[in-house]
């Protein structure tokens, strides 16, 4: 038996039947069976829906006429040998990601990736997949802050997001805005570590560092929007109080910055798609690397990385979504296991796509899905948004049923109030 004790001041039942523990009330959680469906304990790679002749190339690569963006997976750890093969085939190497045993390689002939897959230790030659963005009633909607209707929120038990770091890795952050002042506590520039960009250019050698100094600022106000949802204080340009928090204005920002100024690589003439899709990988193995670093100049409440924060998603090369097994998804679950929670949007599809797109399809990243609040404080008249993906994941064929089911939860999108930087800080819908 599970005994769950609670000490704090949650004790109530709200409107919706719900039951808060009382303080230092016990409450025993009897034993669950095992589940009854059959686990079935072959590797991912000889399972998975991009290699449906099993003969470790991603089935895209294979049909493909022109040279595509490549990532090498390993069924083993990676060592200096695997690279050093690598570059005695004159492939040079992209970045390496520790921890999926992969590297990315960059745009190679599609004839090569035979070769690949017959050097030793080698499981999969992925495709790369293509990054696309996504993008006063929402918080009090989710019960973050306390209203009429939902007197219980959140807040009124002390949970405000504060000492919670969130990396939002995105076009950079903007936090010259009133309602993001004081949030930073450390940053990183994926484009400029591992390509360029003029952002690149005007900020120098400082944004190719690697300890979280650098303060990657947002040109494009993607990045701005997505950590005022979570973050903001509602501090407008004046110094007065506004009605528009985040959901969590107690928390802090770590800035990762995997997109440039316009946004997406595929139609800018300084960054291309592939080497977005780079700089997204290595932003998060840089969050994987970083969850526990102590950032200089913080206090150590504010140390290390514990949350993910993704309003964006990766796209495959093939009809149909993703069933977990690609590059893009695999880190997000690297991510978790190492106890940095990962938020991923399922994506703006609409209900008749099939299956999520990769990262929303992580099997263990917390998917989120898009809902319509009517532009109400009640959920009375909420309804899933029009343009919000749908579930199911595309089966994995691990015999687990449950972790298909995405998105695991929903929250406002629609008519979302959003701050805007670059020295016209405003509160936008």
């Amino acid at each position: 038996m599970l005994r769950l004790i609670i000490r704090n001041n949650w004790s109530a039942v709200d409107d919706e039947g719900v039951f808060w523990l009382p303080l230092d009330h016990s409450f025993e959680i009897p034993e669950q069976n095992e589940p009854d469906w059959t686990r079935i304990n072959t590797p991912w790679f000889e399972r998975s829906i991009y290699d449906k002749n099993s003969n470790g190339i991603h089935d895209s690569i294979e049909s493909s006429e022109i040279p595509v963006g490549m990532g090498i997976s390993y069924g083993v750890e990676l060592t200096s040998t695997h690279l050093t093969e690598l570059e005695q085939l004159g492939i040079e190497i992209v970045d390496v990601l520790e921890s999926i045993d992969s590297v990315l390689i960059g745009i190679q002939e599609a004839s090569l990736a035979p070769t690949l897959a017959g050097m030793d230790d080698v499981v999969m030659i992925h495709h790369y997949g293509t990054v696309v963005f996504y993008g006063d009633i929402q918080t009090p909607n989710v019960k973050a802050r306390n209203s009429s209707i939902y007197p219980d929120a959140a807040w009124n038990f002390g949970v405000t997001g504060k000492g919670v770091n969130i990396a939002m890795v995105d076009t950079g952050v903007d936090n010259e805005h009133p309602g993001l002042v004081g949030k930073f506590v450390a940053g990183y520039d994926a484009v400029c570590y591992l390509h360029t960009d003029p952002t690149c250019v005007a900020a120098g050698l400082g944004a190719r560092e690697t300890d979280g100094s650098y303060d990657p600022d947002d040109g494009n106000q993607h990045g701005t929007a997505c950590i005022g949802m979570s973050s903001a204080t509602g501090i407008d340009a004046d110094g007065s109080q506004s009605e528009f928090y985040g959901s969590a204005p107690g928390s802090s920002l770590v800035d990762v910055r995997i997109g440039t100024d316009a946004g997406a690589g595929p139609f800018e003439n300084y960054i291309l798609e592939q080497e977005f899709y780079e700089s997204a990988m290595n932003g998060i193995q840089w969050i994987i690397d970083n969850k526990d670093t102590a950032w200089a100049g913080v206090d150590e409440s504010l140390h290390g990385i514990d949350i993910i924060s993704l309003s964006w998603g990766i796209t495959s090369h093939e009809g149909g979504g993703s069933d977990g097994t690609d590059m893009h998804s695999m880190i997000l679950d690297a991510a978790m296991e190492e106890g940095v929670v990962v938020s991923v949007a399922a994506g703006n599809d609409g209900p008749n796509n099939d299956g999520l797109s990769g990262m929303g399809s992580s099997d263990l990243s917390i998917t989120v899905g898009a809902t319509d609040d009517g532009n109400t404080v009640s959920r009375d008249d909420d309804t899933i948004a029009s343009y919000s993906s749908r579930g199911p994941r595309r089966d994995n064929g691990d015999g687990n049923p449950l972790n298909e089911l995405k998105p695991e939860i929903t929250a406002p999108g629609t008519n979302i109030i959003h701050g805007r930087g670059m020295c016209d800080f405003r509160w936008l819908q």
